[in-house]
């Protein structure tokens, strides 16, 4: 899926804040040595900031929201790895900031799938010693 202009402005506007010790905030094009040391005491190389909220960036009512985000926390958990709890908050402060998850060491396909079965337009991924990056969600 290609992310409409305005959409990808949208998620690159926004801060992802990581509520790890110690929080960090994660900027789409900046890389952050904090989340490089945060991969590191997780021996993961990449991580991904996902949620389940507002599929396809459509305000969804607050319990469905919370029931979705806690299937994907349990899908997380199912495969073994850390979710840090995160959320995005545009920078224009029009949005509400969405809960999500820092997931180090999910895998590009495992965040695709993630995000598709969640109807998430784009993920946040950072690789150590890289910038944090809006991926759209391939759909095909």
């Amino acid at each position: 899926m290609t992310l409409p202009p305005g959409l990808r402005a949208a998620y690159e506007a926004t801060d992802y804040r990581v509520f790890s010790d110690p929080p960090l905030v994660l900027r789409p094009g900046e890389a952050s040595p904090g989340c490089d040391a945060l991969l590191d005491r997780h021996d993961a190389a990449r991580g991904v900031v996902i949620t389940a909220w507002n599929p396809m960036s459509v305000a969804t009512a607050e319990p469905e929201n919370r029931a979705a985000q806690a299937r994907l926390a349990a899908g997380i958990a199912a495969m073994g790895l850390a979710a840090i709890p995160a959320e995005g908050a545009g920078r224009d402060g029009l949005w509400p900031p969405e809960p999500s998850l820092f997931v180090p060491g999910l895998s590009p396909e495992a965040a695709q799938r993630l995000a598709r079965d969640f109807r998430q337009a784009a993920v946040l991924e950072i690789t150590r010693g890289g910038a944090a990056r809006v991926v759209a969600t391939d759909f095909g």
